[in-house]
C-alpha cells in the first residue's frame, strides 16, 4: 500500500503543477500576452487554380463553362445535296440587297439547288452553306415560330421574291430561246418588270380560262367542290384565281407560280 501511496502523491504533485501552469497562462491571456503560451499559425494553404481540379494520381482536369440548352425556335431546311440544316434566327442575316433586272439566267442559277441549273452562287449564307432563293420565304417567315423572324425585312423582300418566282418558273418551262422569243419586242429583250407585267396578265387569262373550264366540267356539282365557309356560312367561289387554284388542287396538279404572296 505504501508504494501505491507514493504513486498517488506523485500524480497529485504533477496535477498541481499542471494546474498552476494553466492558471499562469490564463492570467497572461487576460493581460494580452497569450502568445507566451499558445502560438497560432494564420498562414493559409494556397488555393488551387480555379481552372484546374487535381485528383490523386490523376492529371489535372480542365473545367469549362456549363452549356445550357437553348429554347430559341429553330428552322430546318433540307438542301439539294441532302444536307439537313438547322439554325436559329441569330444565324440568319437580313435579305441580301440583290436584283436580276438584266440577268434572268443568273436568277435561274441561284433559285433552286435541286435542279441542274443550280450554280452554287453565294448570296445568302447560313452556317457556311449557300442558300437557294427558293427557300428564302420559308426561312424569313418560319411558320414554326408563330411570327416571322424578320417581318420588316421580309415585307420589303416579299413582292420582289414573288416576282422572281413567277419569272423563273416560266423561264424553266422551256428553253431560254423559247422564253426570250416570248418576251422580246423588235428583237430586244424586255426588261424584268415588263416581263413581270406580261406574266401577270397571262396568269389572269389562264385563271379565267381554267375557271370557265371548271364550271363547265363540274356543272351542277360546282358548288360542292368550289365553295368555302365564312362565319359558318357557305359561299361559292367567284374569283377566277381561287377557282383555278382549287381546280388544280382537285386534279393533283401544282399551280407552280401561284400562291406566291400569301
Amino acid at each position: 500500500m505504501a508504494g501505491g501511496d507514493l504513486v498517488l502523491q506523485e500524480n497529485l504533485k504533477l496535477t498541481n503543477t499542471h494546474i498552476k501552469e494553466l492558471n499562469r497562462c490564463l492570467s497572461h491571456m487576460s493581460a494580452g500576452t497569450a502568445s507566451d503560451c499558445i502560438a497560432i499559425s494564420m498562414t493559409a494553404a494556397p488555393p488551387l487554380p480555379s481552372e484546374q481540379i487535381t485528383a490523386p494520381n490523376e492529371q489535372p482536369v480542365q473545367i469549362y463553362p456549363a452549356m445550357t440548352s437553348s429554347s430559341a425556335p429553330t428552322c430546318t431546311i433540307i438542301l439539294g445535296d441532302g444536307t439537313e440544316l438547322t439554325f436559329m434566327e441569330v444565324d440568319v442575316g437580313s435579305p441580301p440587297l440583290t436584283g436580276f433586272a438584266d440577268d434572268v439566267a443568273g436568277l435561274n442559277r441561284m433559285w433552286d439547288d435541286t435542279t441542274p441549273n443550280w450554280g452554287g452562287t453565294l448570296v445568302l449564307e447560313i452556317k457556311g452553306h449557300p442558300i437557294p432563293i427558293v427557300y428564302w420565304k420559308d426561312i424569313y417567315i418560319n411558320s414554326n415560330c408563330g411570327s416571322p423572324w424578320k417581318p420588316r425585312q421580309w415585307r420589303g423582300m416579299k413582292s420582289k421574291w414573288f416576282n422572281w418566282k413567277v419569272v423563273v418558273y416560266r423561264y424553266c418551262q422551256g428553253t431560254p430561246t423559247n422564253f426570250w422569243d416570248k418576251f422580246s419586242h423588235n428583237r430586244q429583250r424586255l426588261c424584268f418588270m415588263k416581263i413581270v407585267q406580261q406574266l401577270s396578265q397571262l396568269r389572269k387569262d389562264e385563271d379565267q380560262a381554267t375557271a370557265e373550264h371548271a364550271r363547265a366540267e363540274y356543272a351542277a356539282d360546282f358548288p360542292t367542290f368550289f365553295s368555302y365557309k365564312k362565319n359558318g356560312v357557305s359561299h361559292i367561289k367567284t374569283k377566277p384565281s381561287d377557282i383555278a387554284k382549287m381546280y388544280w388542287l382537285l386534279k393533283g396538279i401544282s399551280g407552280g407560280d401561284s400562291d406566291g404572296e400569301d
